[in-house]
């Protein structure tokens, strides 16, 4: 997806801000999505630039292409159930990541499951996080959405309710993020490691329905655009 951008924008758009919405502690998938994100956050200003001249080389041109600019994580936001204990689980991986600048917002509880990795860091105290911790997590989406003078990619790895509330709570931001969620499942004939085989329900949906119809139903910049079933199964044999 390319959107047109004003030459100053062209300067001010060397990345793209990004918001993570995670069910983080759940499994470990979501642990090592947030670690490939992370990856591609740039160390500097110098190192976007001449990550997007290596672009523009390969014909990239000056309309701001979500998959052509590296992505500046700017903030994660739990989702699901239990968003205190997964907020911390994402301040204990963070910090020993080196990454402890970035934000942490808790999102809208939709149910109260625990989680498999909840008892590795039960005992962090997010009051000594180092990025700062809101309760308004969906509040600091909406923050994060109106000082970007660029478009906003909305990571989406978890029920859909924090973006359900974002766009009931802020419909004037929203065409000012593109949205990319995982789930969905198209494809016949993949046998998930616990035990099902596709077509399924998917978890982020299955979870939160009303919330991923409105997500689906919000004027964000752009169409929601998915990562099914087979594309994490795909992924995930590399």
């Amino acid at each position: 997806m390319s959107v047109p951008l004003e030459p100053q924008a062209q300067m001010d758009c060397l990345t793209t801000p990004a918001i993570l919405s995670t069910d983080v502690g759940t499994f470990i998938d979501d642990s090592f999505a947030i670690a490939l994100l992370l990856a591609q956050k740039p160390k500097s200003l110098n190192s976007a630039r001449a990550f997007n001249s290596r672009q523009k080389l390969s014909g990239v041109s000056d309309e701001h292409t979500f998959s052509a600019r590296q992505l500046d994580l700017q903030l994660l936001v739990t989702a699901g159930g239990s968003p205190l204990a997964r907020a911390r689980v994402a301040a204990r991986f963070l910090t020993r990541s080196g990454h402890a600048n970035i934000p942490i917002g808790l999102g809208a509880p939709s149910t109260n499951r625990s989680g498999a990795l909840f008892n590795w860091a039960e005992e962090f105290d997010l009051s000594s996080y180092a990025g700062g911790v809101t309760s308004d997590g969906v509040g600091a989406m909406a923050s994060v959405l109106s000082r970007a003078r660029c478009p906003v990619a909305l990571i989406e790895i978890g029920p859909h309710t924090n973006a359900h509330a974002l766009a009931a709570r802020f419909p004037q931001l929203v065409h000012k993020a593109a949205v990319f969620a995982m789930g969905g499942s198209v494809v016949k004939g993949i046998r998930l490691p616990w035990g099902p085989v596709t077509p399924v329900a998917t978890t982020n949906e299955r979870e939160d329905v009303a919330s991923a119809n409105a997500m689906l139903r919000a004027n964000w910049l752009q169409p929601t655009q998915w990562a099914p079933v087979a594309t994490s199964h795909e992924a995930g044999q590399h």
